[in-house]
C-alpha cells in the first residue's frame, strides 16, 4: 500500500531536511543551489523509490507526493509557508513530483513491461525508441570536467598533489608534498597490489 509507504517516507524527509536545515539557515549557511543539488541527488530519489511499482496516477497519491516535495522546496527557496507549491516549483526549477513518478512509471511500464503507453492521443511502445547501449561511450567522452587552479600566493602554505595510475592490473599511487616555491619538502610512492 502506498499510503503507508508515503508515511515513512515523509518522516525520512522531515529527518533529512532538519539535518540540510543546520546547514542552511534563511539568511546564511549553504546556498540554494547547493541545497537544490542535495535534495536532487538525496531526497527526490528517496522519495521516488519504487515509483515504477507503487506509482498509480491517482489525485490522492499526487497530492500526497507534492505535499512531501513541499517540505524540501521550502527550504531551497528560503521563503515563507504561506507560498503555493506551485509557485516554489517555479521558484526553486524543480519539476512536480507526481510528473516525475508518472514518467517513471509510464518508462518501466513500457520498457520492462513491454506495454503500450498512451501519452495525449498518441500510442507508444518500446519498439518506437532506440535502446542505446550506456556503457558505449565512456563517461570522460561525455560529461565535462571543469577546473581551475588557484595561482594565489599564501604565506607559509603547502601544496599537496596526489596521482594514482594503474598498468597490466598492477595499481600505484603517489603524493608529493611542495613549499611556495614548488621545492619538494617529502614525496612518497606506493605500489598497491603487492
Amino acid at each position: 500500500n502506498w499510503l503507508s509507504h508515503f508515511g515513512e517516507i515523509k518522516q525520512k524527509v522531515i529527518n533529512l531536511q532538519s539535518k540540510i536545515n543546520r546547514l542552511s539557515k534563511a539568511t546564511c549557511g549553504a546556498s540554494p543551489p547547493v541545497v537544490k543539488e542535495i535534495y536532487k541527488v538525496a531526497i527526490e530519489k528517496l522519495i521516488l523509490y519504487g515509483a515504477e511499482i507503487w506509482y498509480d496516477g491517482t489525485a490522492r497519491c499526487n497530492k500526497k507526493l507534492l505535499q512531501i516535495q513541499r517540505l524540501a522546496l521550502l527550504k531551497i527557496a528560503k521563503t515563507y509557508t504561506t507560498v503555493s507549491t506551485e509557485a516554489l516549483q517555479i521558484l526553486t526549477g524543480c519539476e512536480p513530483l507526481d510528473l516525475l513518478a508518472e514518467r517513471v512509471h509510464m518508462q518501466f511500464k513500457m520498457f520492462n513491461k513491454y506495454f503500450k503507453v498512451t501519452i495525449g492521443s498518441k500510442d507508444y511502445s518500446s519498439s518506437d525508441f532506440d535502446n542505446v547501449n550506456i556503457f558505449e561511450f565512456p563517461p570522460w567522452d561525455c560529461l565535462p570536467f571543469y577546473w581551475r587552479a588557484c595561482d594565489i600566493p599564501l604565506k607559509d602554505t603547502k601544496n599537496i598533489f596526489t596521482d594514482g595510475s594503474k598498468l597490466d592490473a598492477r595499481v600505484g599511487s603517489g603524493v608529493v608534498c611542495l613549499d611556495q616555491r614548488d621545492n619538494i619538502l617529502w614525496q612518497c610512492e606506493i605500489r598497491l597490489n603487492e
